[in-house]
């Protein structure tokens, strides 16, 4: 088929919650999508003489990602962007949230402001990226990154338009990174190529990856030290160029075969469209023995639906019988019509884990519960473990049981700042008294005067054991 230089976005991905997932620094078939994802572990740049902050430059590959980055299609960098067409601010980490234009959004993980047009996203470990508008796009990409508000680096970005059916589409491409003092990465791109610079600017440092590409499919990356990680794709007439074959550096080699019956969703054509892997096939270096794992995907119910995944069933086995009987192990994944697992099985010879999960929301609260109740099983024997949260919905936890113990967080916000105050007490299920002399009742009295005395914004953490 004819490809065009933005490459194909089979399943609109960003507007759909099965492509919300956190982005993986490792080779996977995605249980909920069927579809293989591939990490290129590339050097990080550290700013200001080591003080940070750390941008890692690894590459990423899926198939519902088009050639936005100039980098092939379905490559990119992890980077924080923002669109303001489909409010969607995505995560350098992977995650993807609903922003609207000028309002703000706060969450215990992320915060995220506006200021005459730019896109403030702090989150909690203290990164901050300040997101700006470029040129006439609809699409926001990080100008500067800080991780403790001394230290900064400034990223450079280039925004290219193409008429593709009549349609204006933008391609945005990191062209620097540098911080006070040198440029610390440049990136150069051409139709069939793109080079990435590290340390620039010192010959003794240098180092260069350099990246070919093929009628806009991503072939190899060749490293400073000369080896090579190479790439094979499959022409296909939904996902364009689906990758089906991956060569590390190291000489490991994965491959996939894809098949075009994965479920069919009924209000949903795009995602009922894509291909599902059916095997995947692992190669080490200097090895006869390849790793198998089988992949296959049922509907329970008309809203729950399950992958099954048998890892190192016999090759000459055909069969689903053949390949149950001779798996070394075998997961199946069950999630519910919001694409949420709900419940997970490994078998492993006489042995088996059971997790199964469970939300709760109470719209008169505003409070979600969430259950997570862990089962053992072995020689007929089955030990129970049982986790209960209660969340607020934008994912504040407040309280949290496991192992006979129970703990409460009340966060209530210092008066004149943005610093929340933290207090925690956590207590035993069981009855009797406190190391310190406390019953659990004069605890909780003890708890409850120190949750209203004034701590002026400070953080406060107060635990009692028995």
């Amino acid at each position: 088929m004819e490809h065009n230089i933005m490459g194909i976005d089979p399943s609109d991905s960003q507007n759909h919650a099965i492509f919300n997932a956190t982005t993986q620094k490792r080779n996977t078939v995605d249980p909920r999508t069927g579809l293989f994802e591939v990490y290129v572990p590339l050097p990080a740049v550290t700013g200001n003489a080591g003080a940070g902050p750390v941008v890692d430059m690894s590459l990423f590959y899926t198939p519902v990602v088009n050639n936005a980055a100039g980098l092939g299609d379905g490559w990119s960098f992890a980077f924080t962007h923002y669109h303001e067409e489909n409010q969607q601010l995505t995560l350098h980490s992977g995650e993807v949230l609903r922003v609207e234009k000028d309002k703000e959004l706060e969450q215990p993980a992320v915060i995220a402001t506006w200021d005459q047009g730019t896109l403030t996203v702090l989150r909690r470990d203290g990164r901050v990226e300040v997101l700006k508008q470029l040129g006439d796009t609809q699409i926001y990409m990080p100008e500067t990154l800080t991780t403790d508000g001394y230290n900064f680096l400034t990223l450079g970005w280039t925004s290219t338009a193409h008429v593709i059916n009549d349609s204006t589409h933008h391609q945005i491409q990191l062209t620097q990174i540098k911080d006070a003092t040198r440029v610390l990465l440049k990136v150069e791109y051409t139709d069939e190529s793109a080079e990435i610079n590290f340390w620039p600017d010192d010959a003794s440092e240098k180092l260069s990856f350099k990246l070919a590409l093929e009628n806009h499919a991503l072939k190899s990356v060749t490293a400073a030290d000369g080896t090579t990680c190479t790439f094979g794709y499959q022409d296909h007439a939904t996902c364009g160029w689906l990758l089906n074959e991956f060569n590390s550096f190291e000489g490991l080699k994965e491959t996939v075969a894809y098949e075009d019956d994965g479920l069919r969703f009924e209000n949903n054509q795009k995602l009922s469209a894509l291909p599902c892997v059916g095997t995947h096939t692992l190669s080490p270096r200097l090895s006869t023995a390849d790793v198998k794992t089988y992949y296959s995907y049922d509907w329970v119910d008309s809203t729950k639906y399950t992958t099954t995944v048998r890892m190192g069933a016999s090759e000459n086995d055909k069969t689903i019988q053949g390949l149950v009987d001779n798996s070394i192990r075998k997961t199946v994944y069950e999630y519910n019509e919001r694409h949420e697992m709900v419940k997970e099985t490994k078998t492993q010879e006489e042995a088996s884990v059971v997790v199964h999960y469970s939300e709760t929301l109470h719209e008169k609260t505003d409070m979600l519960d969430r259950s997570t109740i862990i089962e053992y099983q072995k020689d007929q024997k089955i030990r129970k473990k049982t986790v209960l949260s209660k969340l607020a919905s934008h994912g504040a936890i407040y309280a949290n049981a496991q192992c006979e113990g129970y703990t409460e967080w009340h966060h209530t916000s210092g008066e004149g700042s943005n610093a929340q105050k933290v207090l925690t007490v956590l207590r035993m299920a069981s009855a009797g008294a406190l190391d310190n002399g406390y019953s659990i009742e004069e605890g909780k009295e003890y708890y409850n005067e120190i949750i209203n005395s004034d701590f002026g914004g400070s953080v406060v953490m107060v635990v009692i054991f028995i």
